[in-house]
């Protein structure tokens, strides 16, 4: 029920005349101004049973002026006109004396929040409204539109589920009171209270803030314009976020709002902030995470798991952020190899196409012109993106198996507008870690020999396509492949005759190399060398990617090895001078240590030959008589040693034959001599 009078000469009740800096008030009296022995009007929210208490007063009004609109909170309203019984009737300035209202009817509806709901059992009203994630992600709540009573409170409580915030921010906020400023005794006598967290767990520290007429909350009102918004209403700075999991926003009531309005519009979001994985900081605002295996202390094992950006809003357009860049850092085991798989990328409605670049094997993209959106995957730390594989779309049966045990997936998105959000730019997909018993002989030590074959199928887990490499710490990584170095910008250097369509795509020290393998007498050495890196960030370069591209059908052979950089060695170069106090095995040529393992074990790994040369290796160096010498001995001893034997037996069987015959001999005259001496 809606009652009101929006005519001034429409109501006229008797009552004291309020004076005040010299004005007398001529505007409509409320509550104490005519609740004494004056001619007034209460009007109830409710019907006002007979026998009970009356329902509470919305608004005491007399004299004469404006009837603010009154609206019951139900379908029923009470009025009572109340006549002082010792007041002389005087002549009302209007041509009317006592009131007329309007009454209309309106029609709400029964679900709408802007309502306070009753009581089933008693009717009383409960101004209390919860929203939850589970039912709704987002949504508007306003002030209550019918009148609330004076000393009433209504609470609005956003519970969040567990990795989730509350997010508010304030389209309208506005007072309005139905007398005029002068003759008002109070302020801020209805506000809104903002605390952090639930109601059962608020506390005074809690309190965000306290809004009234005199200090309105952060107002986001350009959020009405929808799409049209120029600037994101940022947190902090015209938007509210809680510390927890719940918001409670509580409209306290000191005085009717029939004649103290207090109108806002805020919008409410539930923020999803829980990422998977392991952050690789403290930064809140960071999106970047780790993911180990279960081998190397992680939680990992080799089942499918899937990943995503985040759907922080805070971290997009739409949050304040202009760009967005989200790494994933995918670790597994020595022996273990990563296989990643992307079910969705979306980059906005930007032309990016993801293309197929024979020249490096690798995919990449081509944004069209566009800011940079897409996803950027590479096994070597710290390279540029330039060099690094790209995709800004789903390709049919894309699948990625790592060469080593460390891969790293970037999302990235540029330039988002305010009304940009994690459902226009966003990465989905899977990995898995892949146990392998791929062994190479020369990662154990720490160089020698690789050859690489065309033959070899990149779904392969031991791919024999591509090879990688990690320098441990304080160690550098030297490679030497046959053939000459290709420019990659061909429209500014003469580019050399290749005489195959082979090439081999290098990755060291944040750069990438391609080489033509022919012709196999000239040669290319690249190292890791800190010197060599292309950015001044502190993250290590020490990983190495040697990758075959185009077409050929042969091999490719080059050789490798892991140094320790000794800068004493630089006297080295080209004499044999003493060795440096730390290192053991030296190599001149390269000023640096090099694995006990490559030390005179028959190849040339340094490229001087230093750890080949005869006067490190003379204590495995024997003269070829002096092997002949041991031959020829070692078949003398064996021939005399079975004559001795053969001699041996064949004395033994001889006098066992004597001794045989003895016995006999012996035996017949013992007989003869017993037969004469019978006879």
């Amino acid at each position: 029920m809606s009652v009101s009078q929006p005519q001034s000469g429409r109501v006229w009740l008797e009552a004291d005349e309020v004076e005040k800096y010299g004005q007398v008030d001529m505007s409509l009296g409320l509550w104490s101004e005519c609740e004494n022995v004056n001619d007034h009007v209460t009007a109830y929210d409710g019907p006002g049973l007979p026998g009970t208490a009356p329902p509470s007063p919305l608004i005491v009004f007399c004299r004469g002026g404006v009837v603010p609109q009154i609206v019951s909170s139900g379908p029923d309203m009470l009025v009572v006109f109340r006549t002082s019984p010792f007041s002389v009737p005087k002549v009302s300035p209007y041509s009317l004396n006592g009131f007329e209202l309007e009454v209309d009817i309106k029609f709400v509806d029964i679900e709408s929040e802007s309502y306070v709901p009753k009581d089933r059992t008693t009717g009383a009203p409960e101004c209390q409204f919860s929203f939850s994630s589970v039912a709704r992600q987002s949504g508007i709540v306003e002030s209550i539109l019918h009148g609330l009573a004076s000393n009433q409170t209504c609470t609005w409580q956003f519970q969040a589920l567990p990795g989730e915030v509350v997010w508010i921010s304030f389209q309208k906020f506005q007072t309005s009171h139905h007398k005029p400023d002068i003759y008002r005794t109070d302020s801020c006598s209805n506000k809104l209270s903002l605390m952090d967290g639930p109601p059962f767990l608020t506390y005074n520290g809690s309190l965000i803030g306290e809004f009234c007429d005199t200090s309105p909350p952060l107002i986001c009102d350009h959020a009405a314009l929808g799409e049209k918004m120029s600037r994101p209403c940022s947190p902090g700075i015209e938007s509210y976020v809680s510390k927890g999991r719940g918001l409670t926003l509580s409209e306290i009531v000191g005085q009717s709002t029939v004649v103290n309005r207090l109108e806002f519009v805020a919008r409410y979001e539930f923020v999803t902030i829980a990422q998977d994985g392991l952050p690789v900081n403290e930064n809140r605002q960071s999106c970047d995470r780790e993911f180990k295996s279960d081998q190397v202390g992680g939680r990992y094992n080799t089942q499918d798991y899937a990943f995503a950006t985040p759907r922080n809003v805070f971290l997009f357009g739409r949050g304040g952020r202009e760009n967005i860049s989200c790494t994933f850092k995918l670790i597994g085991s020595p022996t273990q190899r990563i296989q990643v798989k992307f079910t969705n990328i979306s980059v906005g409605d930007r032309p990016c196409k993801t293309v197929f670049d024979p020249s490096i094997a690798r995919y990449r993209c081509d944004f069209g012109g566009s800011p940079e959106a897409g996803v950027f995957l590479t096994e070597v730390v710290g390279e540029e993106e330039q060099y690094q594989q790209c995709h800004c779309q789903v390709m049919h049966n894309t699948q990625i198996t790592s060469v080593n045990n460390v891969l790293v997936v970037k999302f990235k998105a540029t330039k988002m507008l305010p009304t940009q959000d994690f459902r226009d730019f966003s990465l989905q997909g899977s990995f898995r870690f892949i146990n392998t018993h791929c062994h190479d002989e020369t990662a154990v030590k720490r160089g020698g020999f690789v050859t690489l074959d065309y033959h070899s199928s990149e779904q392969a887990i031991c791919d024999k396509k591509s090879w990688s490499i990690r320098a441990r710490n304080g160690r550098e990584i030297h490679l030497d492949f046959p053939g000459v170095l290709m420019p990659q910008n061909s429209a500014s250097q003469t580019a050399p005759a290749c005489a195959t369509r082979s090439r081999v795509v290098v990755r060291i020290a944040g750069k990438i190399f391609i080489i033509c393998p022919v012709p196999a007498e000239h040669t290319v050495k690249l190292s890791s060398s800190r010197a060599n890196w292309t950015s001044n960030i502190n993250t290590h370069l020490q990983s190495v990617s040697v990758h075959l591209a185009g077409q050929s059908t042969g091999l490719v052979t080059f050789s490798w090895l892991e140094l320790t950089p000794d800068p004493s060695q630089s006297g080295l170069s080209g004499s044999p001078s003493p060795l440096p106090l730390g290192c053991e095995h030296p190599c001149p040529s390269l000023q640096g240590c090099i694995s006990s393992d490559l030390w005179c074990d028959g190849k040339r790994n340094c490229p001087s030959g230093w750890d080949e040369s005869e006067r490190n290796c003379s204590h495995l160096l024997i003269p070829i008589h002096y092997l002949y010498f041991v031959a020829a001995g070692a078949v003398f001893l064996f021939i005399v040693t079975a004559i001795i034997v053969v001699c041996r037996l064949r004395s033994c069987q001889k006098t066992e034959h004597e001794v045989a015959k003895r016995v006999s001999n012996g035996t017949v005259e013992t007989m003869l001599n017993h037969k004469e001496e019978v006879s």
